[in-house]
């Protein structure tokens, strides 16, 4: 009997130990069952030993460094995190069913490396107010900053006849649209992955239109005849600019009658002829001089420069605009200034320039200096005219006859009314202070060696420019 006691204690310290170690792996399971096992992985994410809230948040984690690039109309752009537009994903009890499935009984398994790896499909949301903050804080998204789109206008007043405002895009988005872009971005598995999104708006449609626009059935039922009028293009060439007489300036020359009909106002055609001159002449205006000292000043008044002859011109421009013939031209010149065509300063690099002041005259050519000398100008400083004449012609041996005198000179050039450029035999001495008490009926006195020198060299039509 003792013997087989002591058969059986072995046997039952197995079993005991087997019941122990049984009960031990249940409830290490057990206590198991409350997270992922060992080596489990979502979407790529660790989320061992981790309860579901924990998990989830993990996984949201994943989500803040989530880049989201917004392109505007004008290729600003700017970037938000996931963090700061409160990127979540949206788990509806997916993470908990995944931690369900696992049989907790295999965290031995697990714990050996015989891990699960879950592929979950997930869509992310964002917060509405964190995105709307994000926003305020980027200039072009920002509401206030946004202009909206702008309808196109037709009007008709017999002032102006017919002006189209045309529409403008503006820079207002639609949030609704962006909202749902977003939203299709976040659903997407595979941009999440990425980690990245870009929306360009223009692309994307999210900037609000104009309702009504150049094209719209309404506006082009007129401009439509406008424009069969205006098929033609006249471009003036003043030098280096231009002016284009085109579309809504060239309806501006019609009005209705009582009919409805479209008629052209000749008198409107010689209004634009005058605008055109008015902005373009230099005759007797201000312009900028650089003096030989590199000093920028104002000289006013005088006959040089350019002029357009205005009748003339208008009845070039009636024809082109009657026949809607397109041309490149320049108008109708009453007076043109020096040389062939037009430079941005009308007076040019070859001109002869008097200081009053320094009772000195120099004469350049091509911007180069080719001849200077002192002068005697107008008595006391006056009835010398200040602005700029030109060499209007040029004589020998020619008297100058005044109301108390006749003065004979040999070499004379008439720059400005009866203001010349001429020698003075009568005097020995020029430049200095002279012209203070002894000074000239208002012509330029002239040393006779530099006076020939000029005589012999300078054109007519050359400007002088007095100062």
């Amino acid at each position: 009997m003792q013997k087989m006691k002591r058969e059986r204690l072995p046997s039952k310290v197995i079993f005991t130990i087997l019941v122990l170690a049984m009960c031990s792996y249940v409830g290490v399971a057990y206590y198991y069952n409350q997270f992922f096992l060992f080596h489990t992985q979502i979407n790529g994410v660790d989320v061992s030993l981790l309860p579901v809230d924990f998990a989830e948040d993990r996984l949201n984690s994943e989500l803040s460094n989530f880049e989201l690039t917004i392109r505007g109309r004008d290729g600003e752009e700017a970037v938000f995190t996931g963090e700061q537009i409160g990127l979540c994903y949206q788990f509806d009890g997916e993470i908990e069913k995944l931690k369900d499935s696992q049989d907790a009984l295999g965290w031995l398994p697990a714990y050996c490396g015989m891990g699960s790896s879950y592929s979950v499909g997930l869509t992310a949301a964002f917060d509405e107010e964190r995105l709307a903050q994000a926003f305020e804080g980027t200039d072009f998204l920002k509401e206030d900053n946004m202009e909206p789109p702008v309808d196109a206008v037709l009007t008709y007043t017999e002032e102006e006849g017919y002006v189209l405002t045309p529409s403008q895009e503006g820079t207002e988005v639609d949030m609704d649209k962006l909202r749902t872009l977003l939203q299709a971005a976040f659903s997407d598995e595979e941009t999440l992955r990425e980690g990245r999104s870009m929306i360009d708006l223009e692309e994307a449609g999210c900037y609000l239109a104009p309702k009504v626009t150049e094209e719209s059935s309404s506006i082009r039922a007129v401009t439509e005849q406008l424009d069969a009028l205006a098929d033609f293009t006249v471009t003036y060439e003043f030098g280096d600019a231009e002016e284009v007489l085109e579309g809504q300036k060239i309806w501006a020359f019609y009005r209705k009658d009582k009919d409805g009909e479209l008629i052209l106002q000749k008198n409107l055609v010689r209004d634009y002829v005058e605008e055109l001159a008015d902005k373009y002449d230099t005759v007797g205006g201000t312009r900028e001089f650089t003096t030989h000292k590199g000093d920028v000043i104002e000289v006013s008044g005088g006959p040089y420069g350019w002029k357009i002859n205005v009748s003339r011109e208008y009845e070039e421009l009636l024809a082109l605009v009657e026949e809607r013939r397109s041309e490149v031209r320049e108008p109708v010149y009453s007076q043109r200034g020096f040389g062939e065509e037009r430079q941005e300063s009308d007076i040019g690099s070859t001109y002869v320039e008097i200081s009053i002041d320094e009772q000195h005259m120099w004469y350049f050519e091509d911007g180069d200096l080719y001849m200077d000398t002192d002068v005697v100008t107008g008595n006391g400083g006056r009835y010398t005219r200040r602005g700029v004449g030109y060499i209007y012609n040029r004589a020998r041996n020619v008297n100058l006859v005044g109301e108390d005198y006749v003065s004979f000179v040999r070499y004379w050039m008439k720059v400005w009314g009866g203001i010349g450029i001429h020698d003075a035999s009568w005097r020995s001495k020029f430049g200095g202070n002279i012209y203070l008490t002894n000074g000239s009926h208002g012509c330029i006195n002239t040393p006779l060696e530099n006076v020939i020198k000029l005589y012999e060299r300078v054109e007519i039509g050359t400007p002088v420019v007095i100062y």
